[in-house]
C-alpha cells in the first residue's frame, strides 16, 4: 500500500510539471494560480501522518490538517517561497476562486431556501500577501464515523471546533487515537490490530481516546 501511495503521488508530480510547462510554452503562466491541496489527511494503512495523531476518517490533527502548496506566475515575489499556518479550509477555495473571478460566492438555492450564508472565506489577500493572519476564526468539524457520539451529543451535526488561537475542542470517543512513527508501516505494529482501530466494533482501547464529554487540546503547541 505504502508504494502505491508513493507512486500515486510521483504521478501527479509529474503531471502538474507537464502541465506547468505548457502553461509556459502558450505564454499563459503569469496569469495562473496553482493550488494544491487535499481533503483529508493520509490514509494510515499506507499514508503516513506522522509527526500528526490520526488519519483519514479521525477528527485528529492527521485526519484534518493537510499540506497545501500555491504556486503560479499569478504569484506575487513576495510570497513565493514562505510559509503560513493560519486556518484555512478545503471549502474557503470556493470564495477564493470566485473573488479572483470577480463573481459572487454564494449558493443561490439555499439563500432562496432561507438558509444560512455558505461557510466560505475568500482568503485572496493571504495569498497575495496583502495579511498575515487568516480571516477565518474557527474550523468546525462535521461528525465523522470514526467518532462515538452518545447520550446529549447523539443528534449533533459538529463534534469538534478549532480556533485560530490553536485551542480544540473534540466530543465523543475518537477511534484512530495513534500515532505512526518516521517510518510507517514498520515491522512494530500489527497490521491488522491497527486496521481494527478503523471500526468501533473491533478498536482496542489503545485506539481510542475518551471525550466524552469532551477533550481539550492546543494544536498550536501540544
Amino acid at each position: 500500500q505504502r508504494k502505491y501511495m508513493a507512486a500515486m503521488v510521483n504521478f501527479i508530480d509529474d503531471s502538474v510539471g507537464e502541465v506547468v510547462e505548457k502553461l509556459k510554452e502558450k505564454g499563459m503562466w503569469d496569469d495562473t494560480l496553482i493550488v494544491v491541496t487535499s481533503d483529508n489527511g493520509g490514509q494510515t494503512d499506507g499514508g503516513n501522518n506522522f509527526p500528526l495523531r490520526g488519519g483519514k476518517g479521525s477528527q485528529f490533527e492527521g485526519g484534518v490538517r493537510v499540506n497545501a502548496a500555491v504556486s503560479g506566475g499569478y504569484l506575487p515575489e513576495k510570497v513565493r517561497g514562505t510559509r503560513f499556518s493560519g486556518l484555512i479550509t478545503g471549502w474557503d477555495w470556493y470564495s477564493t476562486f470566485s473573488d479572483l473571478a470577480g463573481v459572487k460566492a454564494e449558493d443561490k438555492r439555499s439563500k432562496d431556501a432561507g438558509l444560512p450564508p455558505i461557510d466560505s472565506i475568500s482568503m485572496v489577500d493571504v495569498i497575495l500577501g496583502r495579511r498575515d493572519d487568516s480571516p477565518r476564526e474557527q474550523v468546525a468539524l462535521g461528525t465523522s464515523k470514526r467518532t462515538d457520539l452518545t447520550g446529549k451529543y447523539a443528534n449533533y451535526s459538529v463534534d469538534g471546533v478549532i480556533r485560530s488561537d490553536g485551542l480544540k475542542i473534540l466530543l465523543g470517543d475518537q477511534l484512530l487515537a495513534g500515532w505512526t512513527g518516521p517510518t510507517f508501516p514498520n515491522n512494530t505494529v500489527n497490521r491488522g490490530d491497527w486496521l481494527a482501530c478503523f471500526s468501533r466494533k473491533r478498536a482496542k482501547s489503545t485506539c481510542t481516546l475518551k471525550c466524552n464529554p469532551f477533550c481539550f487540546f492546543n494544536v498550536s503547541s501540544d
